[in-house]
Parts: structure tokens; sequence; C-alpha cells
């Protein structure tokens, strides 16, 4: 009767608290960031072949943008090393086709609705592109000849940039995982009558006792897509991230130590992980979020990997900071700003 009792509260404080943030799952999994698309399409267009062992010198910058948008639109690979440079088969690299023509196609709907060129000093240039202003990493140059793309100088900034994008995708995935919960807590899509959190990821075949399941022709979905679900099972990433469940939180978390299960039910919380596939490449930072939606981060060096697949609870003690609004509201946009702030306001 205590553990019925202690459930019983445990359920209405939490539903004084919980609000769905509304996180789009389909639009993370499906669809790269903007800020990748030139890397992902260039990528598609010069990964194959023997590069050229010079580039085309236009005599203008805007000659030269012209030129990558027109070999983009027509795919073609030969003029793109022409272009771009020997250097370009070394840096870009995607593997995934389908996904690079998709970004071509989205990065010039950007410079169809928008471009211009950004000095950056006299002899330098970016193309930035779209309603949001995006700049292309790879800058075009002037020496004694004429202006030309430096992929040379454009690698370190699409390295950070990949880095960038993975985090803040971590971090909308991670949210994305608590709205995937509190909808699951909500809907009892098991018929429990109990408002408890999923225990599973991928439910049991026939069963919905886990944040994804098989759906009809017209069933509502399952609260998890079915990528998330594979990624937080550990078989593939998600932009660069594998994602774990934890089932107790540390005594440095808000209400202290304690199992997150009441009579076998996941009732008290939940929490997850998330650690980057490749460090330094893929991210740097390693997040954790529990069911309060407030996400933590930190850094674990070369032991990363091992860290995150044996972290036993959610606890962000020393060395945890909580991620900044500003990178919330970059993740998920600018009504996370709100979320953050009202999450932030209860504690």
């Amino acid at each position: 009767m205590v553990e019925a009792h202690e459930a019983a509260v445990v359920v209405a404080e939490r539903t004084k608290t919980e609000a769905k943030m509304n996180i789009d799952m389909q639009k993370i999994s499906s669809a790269p960031r903007t800020t990748l698309a030139v890397a992902a399409a260039l990528a598609a267009a010069v990964s194959t072949g023997c590069a050229s062992s010079s580039k085309t010198v236009f005599n203008r910058p805007e000659q030269a943008t012209d030129a990558l948008v027109s070999a983009l639109a027509s795919q073609d690979e030969d003029e793109l090393r022409k272009l771009l440079g020997p250097d370009a088969d070394k840096l870009l690299s995607s593997g995934d086709p389908a996904a690079d023509r998709s970004s071509a196609r989205a990065f010039i709907r950007a410079y169809k609705q928008r471009h211009q060129l950004k000095y950056i000093s006299p002899d330098a240039v970016r193309l930035v592109v779209g309603d949001d202003a995006w700049a292309m990493p790879i800058p075009l140059v002037r020496d004694a000849t004429g202006w030309t793309f430096s992929v040379e100088e454009g690698k370190s900034e699409i390295a950070a940039r990949f880095v960038g994008e993975g985090e803040l995708s971590a971090i909308e995935v991670c949210l994305a995982i608590v709205d995937a919960q509190r909808e699951y807590a909500y809907r009892d899509p098991d018929g429990n009558g109990i408002a408890d959190y999923a225990e599973k990821v991928i439910s049991d075949p026939g069963k919905k006792n886990g944040l994804y399941w098989e759906t009809a022709a017209g069933e509502e979905p399952s609260p998890l897509d079915r990528s998330f679900a594979d990624a937080i099972e550990g078989r593939s990433p998600v932009h660069g991230y594998r994602y774990r469940m934890l089932g107790a939180q540390g005594p440095n978390a808000n209400g202290g130590e304690r199992d997150y299960r009441i009579r076998g039910k996941l009732i008290a919380g939940f929490g997850v992980v998330a650690w980057p596939r490749t460090l330094d490449e893929t991210g740097q930072a390693t997040f954790m979020v529990n069911q309060d939606g407030v996400v933590y981060q930190t850094y674990l060096g070369a032991r990363t990997a091992h860290a995150a697949m044996t972290l036993p609870a959610f606890d962000p003690g020393p060395g945890w900071t909580q991620v900044s609004a500003v990178d919330i509201a970059a993740a998920t946009g600018t009504d996370a700003l709100e979320e953050a702030a009202s999450v932030a306001e209860s504690k």
C-alpha cells in the first residue's frame, strides 16, 4: 500500500510540470541540417573518380558562385572537381547518395530564395544563401590570377560545423525522447491503467510496451520514430550520436537519489545519455536528460564511449553543466527558450 501511495503521489507531481515540447522527430531523422547541406552536396559530386590537378579561376566571385550552383543543379561531377580542386576529394565524403542529392536540392532552393557575397577580407568572400543567411564554409579567395574556391581554408570550418550540428541534433533528440516518454505515459498504450513510462525502446512483437511499435495504416503512430528506436538500441547513430536509457538517478539530480521503478513499473522517472559515435568528429560533448526535460552536458575525453555505456544513473554532478537556453533554442527553435525558462523556474 505504501508503494501504491508513493506511485500516486509521483504521478500527481509529474502532471504539474510535464508538458509536450512538440519536437518534430521525423524532421530530425529525415533531413540534414541546412548548415551541412553544401558539404553533403559537394561530397556527392566529388567523392568518386580522380580529382583534377587544378581549379577553375574566375575574374569575379559572382562567376564562381554561378558556376557552382549550375554544376550542382546539373550534377556535373567533372565541373565540380574543376571548381573545387584536388583537396575536395580528401575532405568531403558522404556514403549516402540519396541524402547528398537531397542536400544539393535544398541548397539550390536556398540559393534561389536569397543569396549574396559577404566579404570577410578584401581578398576573400563567402556565399550566403537562404532566408536563414547560411554562410558557405568554403570561401572564395583571390590571388594574382583571380578568384577560386579554397577547400583548404574551409577544412576547419566544415569540421567545426559537423561537430556543432551533431551536438545540436543530440540535444534535440534528447528532448524528443522526453516528448515520447511523456506522450507514452499520457496515452497509456499498454492499457495497464498506470501513467508509467516505457521501459523498453522497441516493443515486443504484437505489444505496445515500448516507445516504438509497428502500426497499421490509419493507426496513430507510436511516440518514437523507428530510426530513433534503432539508435537508442545501439543499432545505428542519429546524426553521429548514440543513445542509452537510464533507469535511476543519482544524488545530484533534482529530487535526490532514487530508482525510477515503483512496483516494477517505470513511474518515478526516466533518463537518457547521448554520446558521439566518433569523438571530435561527430561531436565532443556527452549529454544527459531525465523526465524534467533539462539537458546537461560534459566532456569526457578519450573515455567518452566507455563512460556513457556504463553510466549507472542520471546524475549531473561536478563537471556537468546545464545546456544553455540559447543552445536549446538553436537546437529546437525559439519556443525552447520559453520551455527552458519555465523548467528552470519550476526548480
